[in-house]
């Protein structure tokens, strides 16, 4: 799963601290004018910012928060076992369409911090 800088804005980071996290990242895709972040890598980046003795504790505050709001999203997709038994198969398949017909799903939450986060950036 990938993310943007701006939906790193909307989830509650700073415009510096987004840019500080991704710095180092290569972009897997773009997506209109933002570039694309492998999830993965960004949750990485955040351990490896809270580890580090010199962040500030309202900085790490902000990070645990964005590393459990990434951490939940991160959860919410479902891997098909191609291969087993239909039973197996079936049950990640009802899964996965419960899944989309709630009306908060992960693109949903994601689109919204989007948005939230281009306001927030225009606003500075």
């Amino acid at each position: 799963m990938n993310i943007t800088r701006h939906q790193l804005i909307g989830l509650g980071a700073t415009r510096y601290l987004t840019i500080l996290l991704t710095r180092e990242l290569q972009p897997v895709g773009k997506e209109k004018c933002s570039y694309l972040y492998q999830m993965v890598d960004v949750i990485k980046s955040i351990q490896t910012k809270q580890k580090q003795p010199r962040t500030r504790k309202k900085t790490k505050a902000t990070l645990a928060k964005l590393l459990q709001s990434l951490q939940t999203f991160s959860l919410n997709v479902v891997s098909i076992p191609f291969g087993t038994s239909k039973t197996s198969t079936s049950k990640a398949v009802k899964h996965l369409l419960k899944s989309a017909t709630n009306s908060k799903t992960t693109q949903h939450k994601l689109k919204a911090a989007e948005l939230k986060g281009k306001r927030l950036s225009h606003v500075q």
